[in-house]
């Protein structure tokens, strides 16, 4: 007969191995962190006929699993139909150490492999400092006339842990991760998120892809603005992008509309005091709009959807400003302390006088010093609200006054007509660089001549300069004269 002490020892025991048990089967589950993840990335996934890609393959949690990997055979295949394989591209990524073999081969036909065998006994683990295993570069055939969808396929995927074949244990991996290109015959002028298709609204960033090395832009209404390929818009709005292709002018107009989740004035944006009756300058403040989908853009507070209320710069103390961007709304405390501005001096002048019709004035480099009736004395930059008095249509030299608080003073600048910068950028824009013919000598040497006889101010407002003196193909063609270049 059995004691009751021994019975209990004995379920302690069993309760313990069951225990073990339990312990045994949680460590040994495979959770993601123990899988590895392959992903295939091309540098274009836009690319037109004859034009090169580069294809690379990297192990994303590298960090993670490298110390596990001792071997790796991993395979790429291609879709033949669209690309043609680039002769010797192959290449090897991985930092290793004379003692590693590693092979990396093309099959001839539309497969590029790779093979790694960790051959150094003195350590079991790949180095950590980089991702990529290896890469390949493909050619869009030149047969390929219009758009088409090509992937990849990652074959023959294995990994190993163990220090030879024989004690190799297979490590798993996540389904891998492959790109899509789009070729092209003939890309189209604008592409919004790789697509010919333009879907109007998107509800996240739209990258625009364009086939000249550059475009101009236009947001919510404001004025154009030179943007490169590729362009991310990321702000709630509408755009407008234009490009010059074949000599014919192209826009793409679209909207975005993400749900926004927060709004937020950017830290160090913003002064926290200001004195007695003076107004904050809020075109030096940041908003941060912050998405759903984790993506934030700022934006500049003369936004038209931002609204800002609650402050009133004659009342002493702290007040609660109101920031409103659509939706959402934000706030910040701001003090008006009670001493006054007595005097001001312009410390420092900005930077920029002389200014073609149409320009906003360029506050950069102006700096006030301010004295205050407590004896103290302040630097303030210069800023666009602080400016008035001035007509930016009129063309000659104009008082423009500077005011804070209620303390002013005037400075001087001088507005040009701009007629001829307008009318050289439009005689550039409707040249045609793949189809210049001898007759268009004495145009294109006009043009060139136009723009070498103005003035510093006018030439830097000539935004398709590059255009104009793109490969020198007026200079080497026509030996037309050469240009002078910006200043």
């Amino acid at each position: 007969m059995i004691k009751k002490s021994g019975l209990k020892m004995i379920a302690l025991i069993i309760t313990v191995l069951l225990s073990l048990s339990c312990l045994s089967a949680v460590t040994f589950a495979v959770t993601d962190q123990d899988m590895a993840q392959i992903s295939v990335n091309v540098s274009n996934a836009n690319p037109t006929k004859d034009e090169t890609i580069t294809v690379t393959v990297q192990l994303d949690n590298y960090r993670t699993m490298s110390p596990r990997i001792s071997a790796m055979h991993l395979s790429v295949s291609f879709d033949t139909e669209c690309f043609d394989y680039v002769p010797g591209s192959e290449k090897s990524l991985l930092k290793i150490n004379n003692d590693d073999l590693t092979s990396v081969a093309y099959d001839g036909i539309d497969k590029v492999s790779f093979a790694y065998v960790y051959s150094n006994t003195r350590k079991l683990t790949l180095p950590t400092t980089a991702k990529e295993i290896y890469s390949f570069q493909l050619k869009v055939k030149s047969t390929v006339n219009e758009k088409t969808t090509a992937g990849f396929v990652v074959e023959e995927c294995t990994l190993y842990n163990g220090k030879t074949e024989s004690t190799y244990k297979l490590i798993e991996c996540k389904p891998p991760v492959t790109a899509t290109v789009t070729a092209w015959g003939a890309r189209p002028g604008i592409l919004l998120n790789g697509s010919d298709k333009n879907n109007g609204t998107y509800k996240e960033n739209v990258v625009v892809t364009f086939d000249v090395s550059s475009a101009s832009l236009v947001y919510e209404g404001r004025g154009a603005v030179s943007v490169t390929s590729p362009y991310t818009a990321d702000k709630n709005g509408t755009y407008s992008v234009t490009v010059t292709v074949g000599g014919e002018r192209i826009t793409e107009t679209f909207t975005i509309s993400k749900s926004i989740s927060s709004v937020s004035v950017k830290q160090g944006t913003y002064k926290t005091e200001y004195p007695l009756g003076v107004t904050p300058d809020y075109s030096a403040w940041v908003l941060l709009v912050t998405y759903s989908d984790g993506t934030y853009s700022e934006l500049a507070m003369d936004d038209k959807d931002i609204e800002i209320t609650g402050f009133d710069p004659s009342a002493i103390g702290e007040q609660r400003l109101l920031i409103r961007y659509k939706e959402r709304t934000t706030s910040v405390i701001i003090k008006v302390s009670s001493k006054n501005v007595i005097s001001f001096d312009i410390a420092s002048p900005i930077g920029k006088t002389d200014y073609l019709i149409g320009d906003e004035i360029d506050t950069t480099g102006g700096v006030l010093l301010i004295k205050y009736d407590d004896l103290t004395e302040e630097e303030v930059p210069i800023t666009k609200n602080m400016l008035s008095g001035y007509d930016n249509t009129y063309v000659g030299e104009q008082n423009v006054t500077v005011t804070y608080s209620t303390v002013s003073q005037t400075f001087r600048v001088t507005f040009y007509p701009r007629e001829a910068v307008d009318e050289l950028i439009t005689a550039i824009d409707a040249l045609d660089l793949n189809t210049i013919t001898l007759d268009s000598r004495d145009q294109i040497k006009d043009l060139i001549e136009k723009y070498n006889s103005m003035t510093s101010l006018q030439k830097s407002a000539v935004i398709n300069y590059e255009k104009l003196q793109s490969n020198n193909f007026v200079i080497t063609l026509f030996g037309a004269p050469r240009f002078t270049p910006k200043n």
